[in-house]
């Protein structure tokens, strides 16, 4: 099995905490105008629920990303790929070559920073109509994308 570059770790923190900034502004904004107002009377003081739900967030996105990278991983056989990944929920997920219809390597600014990718496979048959493997060195992710682009092209004959 093929573990993650370890760098990933450091792309999902900063995922995590760009989404959880956002969704503090949100908490941030309901807490001041609207928790607070003469017509509401809340027992805390103004700011205190914002302040424990954006300590809740830190340690959230600090923690998940290293606990969800011990537990992702993928190997390339002969006719398949096989990722594992899931905290709570173990999913195993088996693709077949023969699935495969088109395959992309994206990256965003974060990843471009780090050298790493995503890559992408879409899929015949999935509920979701593609698979992401995140967290590849873009070489190697290019390399991948390369040899089973040869491999579906030579089964589709």
């Amino acid at each position: 099995m093929y573990k993650l570059d370890t760098t990933v770790k450091i792309i999902w923190t900063a995922n995590y905490l760009m989404k959880f900034l956002y969704y503090s502004i949100i908490v941030l904004i309901i807490d001041f105008l609207f928790l607070h107002s003469t017509y509401v009377s809340i027992p805390f003081k103004t700011g205190i629920i914002s302040l424990i739900l954006i300590c809740i967030g830190i340690i959230f996105s600090l923690v998940v990303p290293t606990i969800a990278f011990k537990y992702w991983e993928f190997e390339v056989k002969d006719n398949e790929i096989i990722l594992q990944y899931g905290i709570i929920n173990r999913i195993k997920t088996l693709i077949p070559y023969s699935k495969i219809q088109h395959i992309d390597v994206q990256q965003s600014i974060i990843e471009r920073i780090y050298g790493l990718s995503r890559l992408i496979l879409y899929t015949a048959g999935t509920k979701g109509a593609d698979i992401v493997i995140p967290g590849l060195p873009i070489e190697y992710a290019e390399q991948l994308r390369d040899s089973l682009k040869d491999i579906t092209a030579n089964e589709s004959l």
